[in-house]
C-alpha cells in the first residue's frame, strides 16, 4: 500500500474527529491544515466552524474574520458578507463589523442595503459616543451618494464637532451649491448662517443671505444681518447699498439715501444706485447737488446713446424750480428730449434765446456759423458741449438744411450788429409754433425767473 501523504493524513484525522464530536481535536488538525494553505478561505472558514462547535467563540471569530477577508480578496463578496453577518450573530457588538458589510454592498453598488448598514452603524456609534467612527461613516456615505442631503448636512456637521471647520465650510459650500438646485428656501438660509457663524469674514454669503431676507421682505432681520456684516468690517463699502434697498422698503429713505452715499463712494460706476440718489435729492428738495448728480448720470447714458434714460432724468426736474441751473446745463437737458430729429429745430431755437438772455453773442455767431456752413452735426454737438449723443442716422446735411431758417444772415459782408440788433432779427425770424411744438417746449424746465 502507498504511503499516504502529509495532507491527505490530516483530512482523514479531521473526519475522524468530526464524525467523533472532538471539534476541539478537529479544530487544532484545520490549523496544521493551513500551514500548506494559508491564503484559502473555506479553509479558514472550517477552522471556524469547528471552534464554534467546540464552544470557542472567541477562536472562531478570529478565524472567520481572516476567512471573510480572504473571500473578499478573492473578490467572493458575497461569501464574505454571509460570514460578516455570521459574526455578527455570534458577536452583535462588532461595530467595525458592520460597516465592512456596508462596504461590501456599497462595493456592489446595492445602495439601499449599504445604507441601512450605514445607518445602523452610525446608530451604534452615536450610542457609543464613537464620533470618529460616526464621521468615517458619513464620508462614506456621502462618497456613495453625493446628493443624499441630509447626510451631507450630518457630515459637515460632524465636522464642526470635530473642530475640523476648515473641512466644514468646504462641505458646507459644496452643500449649499446643491440646496440651491432644488430651491430648498430654509436650508439655504440654515447654511448660510452656519458659514458666516463658523467663518465671519464670509462677505459672500452675508450678502447673499441678506438679499434672501430682502426678498422674502424680512427686512429688519435683513437690517441686523447688514450691521453685523459692518461691524466685522466697516470698509466694505458693497453693503451700502443693500442697507438702502432695505431702508428703502422699511420707510426710512433719509436713511437710505446715505446709505447709498456711502456705497457710490466705492462704487461710483452703479448708475442705477447713481438714478436712485438724484430721485431721492430731488425729492428732498436737495436740487443743486441732484442737478451735479445728473449731469454725470446723463454723460453716462448718452456715452450709451440711452437717449430714453438721459431723458427721464430731465422730467425729474421739469416742475422743479432750478435757479442756479446755467444755460449750458440746461441745453444738455434739452439735448436729451430729441427723440426726433424734426424737434431739434425747436430746441436749438429755445438754447439760443437763452444765450441771447445770458448775453452770449459769441456763441450765437457760433452756432450760426455752423449752421449756415452746414458742419456736420456731430461738430454742433461737441461745441455745444453736449455729450456724444447720436441722432438717428438720416440724412444729417439735408436735417441741417432744414434749420437754416434759424440762422439769421449776417450784416452786409459781415458787418457787426450790436446786441440789440441781433435781438431783433431773432425776433423778427422767430417761427410761428405748433401746438406739437408747444408741447416739446413745455416739457423742458422753467428757465430764471419764470
Amino acid at each position: 500500500m502507498e504511503e499516504q501523504k502529509p495532507i491527505d493524513r490530516l483530512r482523514k484525522r479531521i473526519e475522524k474527529y468530526k464524525e467523533a464530536g472532538q471539534w476541539d481535536q478537529a479544530a487544532s488538525e484545520y490549523e496544521n491544515l493551513l500551514t500548506f494553505y494559508p491564503n484559502d478561505a473555506e479553509l479558514h472558514k472550517q477552522t471556524g466552524d469547528a471552534y464554534l462547535k467546540d464552544h470557542q467563540d472567541m477562536t472562531a471569530l478570529k478565524f472567520y474574520l481572516i476567512a471573510a477577508q480572504n473571500f473578499e480578496d478573492d473578490q467572493e463578496l458575497d461569501k464574505a458578507i454571509a460570514l460578516l453577518k455570521k459574526i455578527l450573530k455570534i458577536k452583535p457588538a462588532l461595530h467595525d463589523v458592520k460597516v465592512r458589510i456596508a462596504d461590501l454592498y456599497a462595493r456592489q453598488e446595492k445602495v439601499s442595503d449599504a445604507m441601512d448598514h450605514y445607518e445602523d452603524t452610525i446608530t451604534s456609534f452615536t450610542e457609543l459616543g464613537s464620533k470618529h467612527e460616526m464621521l468615517a461613516v458619513y464620508k462614506k456615505i456621502v462618497e456613495m451618494k453625493p446628493d443624499n442631503l441630509i447626510m451631507h448636512r450630518k457630515l459637515a456637521d460632524q465636522y464642526v464637532e470635530h473642530n475640523l471647520l476648515a473641512q466644514a465650510i468646504v462641505e458646507y459650500r459644496s452643500l449649499l451649491k446643491k440646496v440651491k438646485k432644488i430651491g430648498l428656501h430654509t436650508e439655504i438660509v440654515n447654511i448660510l448662517s452656519k458659514i458666516i457663524e463658523l467663518e465671519p469674514s464670509s462677505f459672500d454669503e452675508s450678502l447673499e443671505l441678506i438679499q434672501i431676507y430682502y426678498k422674502t421682505a424680512q427686512f429688519e432681520r435683513a437690517l441686523e444681518e447688514i450691521q453685523n456684516l459692518l461691524t466685522k468690517n466697516p470698509d466694505y463699502t458693497k453693503a451700502y447699498r443693500s442697507i438702502g434697498d432695505v431702508l428703502m422698503e422699511i420707510g426710512r429713505p433719509e436713511e437710505a439715501l446715505t446709505a447709498y452715499f456711502k456705497y457710490l463712494n466705492g462704487h461710483p460706476r452703479d448708475l442705477d444706485v447713481l438714478r436712485t440718489t438724484i430721485m431721492l435729492q430731488v425729492e428732498f428738495g436737495q436740487l443743486k447737488p441732484a442737478l451735479e448728480d445728473a449731469k454725470i448720470l446723463i454723460d453716462q447714458y448718452l456715452a450709451q446713446e440711452d437717449i430714453t434714460a438721459a431723458r427721464e432724468i430731465l422730467i425729474l426736474f421739469k416742475d422743479e424750480p432750478c435757479p442756479d441751473i446755467s444755460y449750458q446745463e440746461l441745453y444738455v437737458k434739452l439735448l436729451c428730449t430729441l427723440e426726433l430729429e424734426e424737434s431739434f429745430s425747436l430746441e436749438i431755437q429755445k438754447l439760443i434765446e437763452l444765450f441771447l438772455q445770458n448775453d452770449e453773442l459769441e456763441r450765437i455767431d457760433k452756432i450760426q456759423t455752423l449752421l449756415s456752413e452746414q458742419k456736420p452735426m456731430a461738430t454742433l454737438k461737441q461745441f455745444l458741449k453736449s455729450g456724444p449723443v447720436k441722432l438717428r442716422k438720416h440724412e444729417e446735411h439735408d436735417l441741417i438744411d432744414e434749420l437754416a431758417h434759424l440762422s439769421v444772415a449776417a450784416a452786409d459782408d459781415g458787418a457787426k450788429l450790436t446786441k440789440e440788433q441781433k435781438i431783433q432779427k431773432f425776433k423778427d425770424a422767430e417761427i410761428d409754433r405748433s401746438d406739437d411744438d408747444h408741447d416739446v417746449i413745455d416739457e423742458l424746465p422753467p428757465r430764471q425767473g419764470e
